[in-house]
């Protein structure tokens, strides 16, 4: 005898799927908030009594619920514990730091949803040093002969394309200033930019991760 799913049942596993997803949605963003906030408590441990006031004085404000309201796609939409200490970090306004505001929803838009890896690649994209001539901003270039030698892991000229693009496409990196340069097929080449804002913003993401291996 065939069974018949009626739309009664196929409703009712329907709420049950949903109220699963629900509640693993729930558990996933709940347990990211609590990261974020185990940031905040690491950082604190190393900040001077005047700054602990002061950020005391920050999270009890409108001003301080209004910026952590911004932050939340990132603290919630990304795996990456780097980028919840990056942001516990803007956020306990740390002195090694001066982002405007401009500079901190560009941050906070650029690594909503990130990846670890593609942290990894950006911190490797931003230290290989700058190309010869005079662009708009900093030029650097990721030939195929370098690939092995960057450290992570099942590189190829697709994967760093892609990279590349999505960095691009999140502002934490910036096109290719040169035009009309080509490789052969044996030593391809990928160029792209960066600036002192980008740098920047390299300098908090690997201040995080140290922070995190203390």
């Amino acid at each position: 005898m065939t069974d018949i799913v009626t739309s009664k049942t196929a409703l009712t596993m329907g709420k049950s799927i949903f109220t699963t997803l629900q509640g693993a949605y729930q558990a996933r963003q709940k347990e990211r908030v609590e990261s974020f906030f185990r940031c905040i408590e690491l950082r604190y441990e190393f900040m001077t009594e005047a700054e602990r006031l002061e950020l005391n004085k920050t999270i009890d404000s409108e001003e301080g619920k209004h910026i952590l309201a911004s932050y939340i796609d990132a603290i919630t939409q990304t795996s990456c514990d780097r980028v919840r200490m990056a942001v516990a970090v803007l956020y306990c306004q740390d002195s090694d730091f001066s982002f405007t505001q401009t500079e901190q929803r560009a941050f906070i838009s650029g690594v909503a949803g990130i990846t670890d890896n593609l942290v990894d690649f950006l911190l490797v994209a931003a230290k290989q040093e700058k190309t010869a001539g005079h662009y708009p901003y900093s030029r650097h270039i990721i030939q195929k002969c370098q690939i092995n030698q960057l450290e992570i892991e099942n590189l190829d000229g697709e994967t760093v394309y892609a990279c590349i693009n999505d960095l691009v496409r999140r502002g934490l990196l910036l096109p290719e200033p040169a035009v009309g340069i080509f490789a052969d097929e044996n030593n391809w080449f990928i160029g792209y930019g960066t600036s002192q804002r980008i740098q920047k913003m390299v300098l908090l993401l690997k201040k995080a991760g140290e922070l995190l291996r203390v």
